[in-house]
Formats: structure tokens, C-alpha cells, sequence
């Protein structure tokens, strides 16, 4: 039987920071939140069982407010696999460019800890800069990185973020950044977390990638993604996409799906795109990678074991995504 540190994480988080859009409001998860920290934090053995994983969801589900938050507690929270803190922890948010990385995950992380004040960061001990934070009185460094910095083999990276990883390719740097990454990562035992909208098929990127060698079932992995039950034709209906947008963005209430809608119906958007985007289908002119929400459970919660009972436990479902599923390629039109 397996266990997990997700819930203790999750009440950490929600104990220390803001709610990401409205700083004046405690932070609370949702069940898709706290079901993924389930799964990325599960241990068996005293060992973590996943070394890498990838989030591809849907466009606006809250990945980069997911991954800043992570970027903090792993700088300076119990997320070891014995659930302590790293005594000299390097966390890095890579990105393709510096407005990217300044932009995005790095940037969320920062408006985090300065809210109100900085209540967070003086409560957790972090100094925040524009584009590094350190920890006070002890070693600890969290850092936004791009491939502008060169390969930067050999650092001792304990935790890294490689944001947007479908429009990293070999053309512009990102296969060699990411490699090197998980390399530093590997020495330390740390992890990496990709984030993405599902990629496009034939770009040759590192979310495409990822994709594939989860599905050729790679050990140590973990890839957490959303698609619709059923896969969306230009010819649906509105209702029908509504139907499919209400799947995928159900656990980002925050999300107008009318609204997705009419972007969906813009004549200026390919249909291909919107799939990615929107749909979190993987497609490429008229191909696309569809993995359904599968008919048979993966594991019930209750197959985890916790240090102590957690009231986060009830918000997640019994039942998750089947971690592993034959990809169906078929028509997109």
C-alpha cells in the first residue's frame, strides 16, 4: 500500500498563502488540485514514485498558479519524501525567454509572498527579489532560468519547472534546457514538473515527448491530463461543446465556458488549435491524440495511507484518470 504526502502539502499551502486571484482571501484548492499534489507526492518506501511529471490541462485550468505555489513549498516545506525540508534546496522556473520566466510561474510566485504586505514571506522566511528569492539564515535559493543562460550543466538542483513546454523544441533550445535540467535534478534526487497545454502533434517538443514515453509506460513518470469523454468535430453543436468544455474545465469554476465557446466559433481559430488549447486534445493538421476519460477507475483513495487523517482527503474524488491509456488517432475534421 502506498502513501502519500499530497494532503500535508496541501493544507501547508493553504495554511501560508493567498488565494492567487484575490490576495485578500485565504488560499483554498480545488479537488483537482489537491488530487494531483495526491499523486505527485506519493511515496512508497521512503522514496518518491514519481522522479519527473508533466500537468497538460486545458488553457486557463490554473497550471502556472499551481506550479508557484509548488516552486514555494519546495523551497521551503516538508516536501522531501520524509517529509522534511531540504537543508539547501535550488528550485528553478525555467522558461524559453526572460519575460517568459519573469512573466508566468516566477512572477505568481512573487505576487504570493509580497501580498499583504509580504505576511508570507516573513512568515516563511524568504527574501524576494525580481528575479531570485533566498531563504533567510540558511542556504536556499529559487530562481527563474531560461536557455539564454547556456546549458547550465552540474547545478544541484533540488526542484525545477519547466513552464510551457509545448513550444519548447531543439530549434529554440528547450529539448537541451530540459535535459540538462532533469540531469541536475537527477543528482540531487530532486524532481522537475513540466507544465502544458497539450502539445502539437509533429512540433517535436518536450510536452509531445513526455507524452510519448508516458504512453510507451515508462516507469517514474506521472502525467495528469483532462480530455473530454467524447472528441469534439467542427460539426458539433453548441451544446455538445459546452457539454465537452464543462469536462475538461471542471475544476476551474473560475472559467466562462460561453466564453471558450465563442472562441471556439472565432472563424480566425483552426480547429486543431482549439482542440490543444481548449479541448486538451493533442493535434496537428488533421491528426490528433485523443485519450478519453476512461471507463474503469484507477485507484480508490482509500488505497492511500496518510501520516494522519486529512479533511482534504473528502474533497477528492474516489476515482482518478487512468494513468496510462492507448492513444487513438483519428480525423480531427
Amino acid at each position: 500500500m502506498t502513501a502519500t504526502h499530497g494532503f500535508a502539502i496541501a493544507e501547508w499551502l493553504q495554511a501560508h498563502l493567498p488565494d492567487p486571484s484575490d490576495h485578500r482571501r485565504a488560499l483554498t484548492l480545488t479537488a483537482g488540485q489537491i488530487d494531483f499534489l495526491a499523486q505527485w507526492y506519493e511515496v512508497d518506501g521512503g522514496k518518491f514514485v514519481h522522479r519527473r511529471a508533466a500537468l497538460q490541462m486545458s488553457k486557463g485550468w490554473g497550471k502556472s498558479p499551481l506550479a508557484a505555489m509548488l516552486a514555494i513549498a519546495e523551497l521551503v516545506g516538508p516536501t522531501t519524501a520524509t517529509a522534511e525540508r531540504w537543508n539547501d534546496p535550488l528550485c528553478q522556473i525555467a522558461a524559453l525567454s526572460e519575460d517568459q520566466a519573469d512573466s508566468t510561474v516566477f512572477s505568481l510566485a512573487r505576487s504570493l509572498l509580497v501580498a499583504n504586505d509580504g505576511r508570507a514571506a516573513s512568515a516563511l522566511g524568504i527574501d524576494v527579489g525580481l528575479t531570485r528569492m533566498y531563504l533567510h539564515g540558511r542556504p536556499g535559493k529559487l530562481e527563474a532560468v531560461t536557455t539564454r543562460a547556456g546549458a547550465r550543466e552540474g547545478q544541484r538542483v533540488t526542484f525545477a519547472i519547466t513552464d510551457e513546454t509545448h513550444l519548447w523544441t531543439k530549434r529554440n533550445g528547450g529539448i537541451t534546457l530540459a535535459r540538462t535540467i532533469r540531469r541536475n535534478a537527477a543528482k540531487m534526487g530532486g524532481r522537475t514538473l513540466e507544465t502544458s497545454n497539450a502539445p502539437e502533434l509533429g512540433l517535436g517538443s518536450v510536452a509531445e515527448s513526455t507524452l510519448a514515453d508516458h504512453d510507451a509506460g515508462h516507469a517514474g513518470l506521472l502525467v495528469v491530463r483532462r480530455a473530454p469523454s467524447r472528441l469534439p468535430e467542427p460539426t458539433d453543436t453548441d451544446a455538445q461543446v459546452l457539454a465537452a468544455l464543462a469536462e475538461v474545465y471542471r475544476d476551474a469554476p473560475w472559467i466562462d465556458v460561453e466564453r471558450i465557446l465563442a472562441e471556439v466559433r472565432d472563424p480566425a481559430v483552426p480547429f486543431d488549435e482549439a482542440l490543444r488549447y481548449y479541448f486538451n486534445v493533442a493535434a496537428g493538421g488533421a491528426t490528433c491524440s485523443w485519450i478519453p476519460a476512461p471507463g474503469t477507475p484507477w485507484r480508490p483513495l482509500a488505497t492511500f495511507q496518510t501520516a494522519r487523517a486529512s479533511p482534504l482527503a473528502s474533497m477528492v474524488r474516489t476515482t482518478r484518470t487512468e494513468p496510462r491509456s492507448s492513444s487513438a488517432t483519428r480525423p480531427a475534421g
